[in-house]
């Protein structure tokens, strides 16, 4: 009777703790959440990853990309670019859609457990987008974001600009808090500890720890600048790289565990294994395992100087990539398991729920895993939309009047529909005009002017987004997009 109640005791207990206490074991339905796969960075996946590395797709990005892909639980994969896009993949590799931007993404995306996707652009926005695409709000931050977002267990956004300005965004894209650090943030994400402490390092070479009200718990002042991003260990230890080859270990309070130099600079972001041992690369080559205790467990020599951060599969296989690659999966004892040929530019690994592994190569996203059928090719044969305004330039009383021309290459017929709209510099959009529907005979162009909108001394100074969209009728789906910038100066 006694053994019964205890049991009920602890049954109502564990149901109330699943219900009130946010947990990010929500990150099993997102299989990679955000740069280092949850907000401590330590690059754990729950899935297994691909044993034998063998290219499943290739798909084109067209610009340059860094950080990592992140993945959604419905197995979409976003992936930010230079080209001034977000795009979203398929998990065959084709695309859901792309989000413009008004300059280039630099950082990882992260995926809230609602399914809203945040990343920060060069153009100084955190932009919160909806799963289909579509702009939810957009916070301004006043400086370049090429940190990558982090998302709090209460859904807070803590993401840096290149200023040197941490912030910490509310869901509904209000300002929680901000603090002002000593020196450019570059691609450093704010790491979150489980008190809710905030982490974060500045290329000035000091590191900082904020209390989760975003007031100064301490900072420390390390040897070289500070580009990496910090991953914490199950018993509060913090783990981070500088430009003078150094690995830190730092306690909770600051203090210093023990440190270790590599042969050259930490570029790469360390990320943790479930037993303890740290796994960074240095452009010295070398893949590091790290005993918690400081000491060198083994190395692992590659082809090239490693940027990227390895991810770690559920069966402690340690993937990586060199600038230029190959990639590598190396098992726990420092073992090679499998090489494949081909490389990235500075992007990292990510994983996920297939055992496919994703990163970024020049102006391409490639998956490697279990072999899939080849993508379909893709159609050149569609129409093509680009935008035209009257000015580059308005001042108040300009009235901006935006063209579309439609161009129907094609030896078919094609029904569509135009969207054209403006956003504002803080994100926002103005009304949107939707055309009906039209059909392109084989060979046909069309021009026409579709919005028009007159500046007033209230508007927003900066860099306005002109944007239009050919359409699949019926269908939340695009063919294709054009779009330019205009600036208005009151």
């Amino acid at each position: 009777m006694q053994k019964a109640k205890r049991f009920s005791i602890i049954l109502i207990l564990g149901i109330l703790v699943a219900i009130l206490v946010p947990s990010w074991s929500q990150s099993a339905e997102h299989p990679w959440l955000m740069f280092g796969q949850n907000p401590q960075h330590t690059g754990q996946s729950p899935y297994l990853g691909p044993q034998t590395l063998q290219s499943k797709w290739s798909s084109p990005i067209h610009g340059l990309t860094e950080g990592s892909p992140a993945i959604a639980g419905d197995g979409t994969i976003y992936a930010g670019s230079h080209d001034f896009h977000l795009y979203a993949f398929r998990p065959d590799g084709t695309i859901k859609w792309t989000f413009p931007t008004l300059d280039f993404i630099r950082g990882t995306p992260a995926i809230a457990p609602d399914g809203t996707i945040y990343t920060g652009s060069a153009d100084g926005c955190l932009y919160a987008i909806d799963p289909s695409g579509g702009l939810k709000w957009c916070y301004p931050t006043g400086g370049m974001v090429h940190s990558s977002p982090s998302i709090g267990l209460d859904g807070t956004v803590f993401v840096a600009n290149k200023n040197g300005n941490i912030f910490a965004i509310n869901p509904n894209g209000t300002l929680r808090w901000k603090y002002i650090a000593e020196g450019p943030i570059t691609i450093a994400s704010p790491a979150i500890g489980t008190d809710g402490t905030i982490y974060i390092g500045t290329y000035a070479g000091i590191f900082y720890a904020l209390n989760p009200d975003g007031t100064l718990k301490w900072k420390f002042i390390a040897s070289g600048g500070i580009r990496t991003t910090v991953a914490i260990s199950s018993d509060g230890a913090i783990y981070f790289g500088d430009r003078m080859g150094i690995l830190y270990a730092l306690n909770p309070d600051g203090s210093v565990r023990w440190t270790l130099s590599a042969k050259d600079d930490i570029r790469s972001s360390p990320v943790i294994a479930q037993d303890g041992t740290i796994y960074v690369g240095s452009w010295d080559h070398n893949l590091y395992a790290i005993n918690p205790n400081g000491t060198i467990k083994w190395r692992f020599m590659t082809d090239g100087p490693i940027e990227a951060s390895p991810a770690i599969g559920s069966d402690g296989t340690i993937y990586v990539v060199p600038t230029g690659g190959p990639y590598y999966a190396i098992n726990s004892s420092g073992v090679l398991k499998s090489v494949l040929h081909g490389g990235v530019y500075h992007g990292s690994i990510a994983i996920g729920s297939d055992n496919t592994i994703y990163a970024y190569e020049d102006f391409s996203i490639r998956a490697i895993g279990p072999q899939g059928p080849p993508l379909p090719p893709d159609d050149p044969q569609k129409p093509e939309i680009e935008v035209f305004t009257n000015q580059d330039s308005y001042t108040t009383g300009d009235t901006l009047r935006m063209t579309v021309q439609v161009k129907n290459a094609t030896s078919k017929n094609w029904k569509v529909e135009l969207k054209a709209w403006v956003r504002l510099p803080d994100g926002k959009e103005l009304p949107a005009k939707q055309e009906s529907s039209v059909t392109l005979s084989p060979g046909m162009n069309i021009i026409q002017e579709v919005y028009s909108y007159t500046f007033n001394a209230s508007e927003l100074q900066g860099a306005y987004m002109v944007s239009g969209r050919i359409l699949k009728p019926a269908s939340s789906g695009y063919i294709d997009q054009s779009f330019k910038t205009v600036i208005f100066t009151p």
